[in-house]
């Protein structure tokens, strides 16, 4: 079972997002990189729950990734970020 992490311990920006690129930084407490990154499935997921983007993105050895979500419409979404077990959300707008 993955640990699942509360919004605050993401953080996010710019949010809201208008070109679609985001940078979002998770804790590294407990993880441990291999070779100074990690790599990570982030999912945006709209008010369905529906699953609109997936990708594969590395995480830096501070947690920070970056993500395209330029493919979104305007919306808001839960992105969740899975890594190494343990799974954080937070909420992304795109305008």
């Amino acid at each position: 079972v993955a640990d699942i992490a509360t919004p605050s311990e993401v953080s996010l920006h710019p949010n809201p997002t208008v070109t679609g690129r985001v940078t979002f930084k998770v804790p590294m407490t407990g993880l441990r990189s291999n070779g100074g990154s990690l790599q990570s499935i982030v999912e945006a997921i709209d008010y369905t729950g529906a699953v609109k983007l997936s990708r594969g993105v590395t995480l830096d050895d501070t947690g920070r990734g970056e993500l395209d979500a330029s493919p979104l419409t305007r919306g808001t979404y839960i992105l969740r970020v899975k890594v190494a077990g343990r799974v954080f959300t937070t909420r992304m707008m795109r305008l």
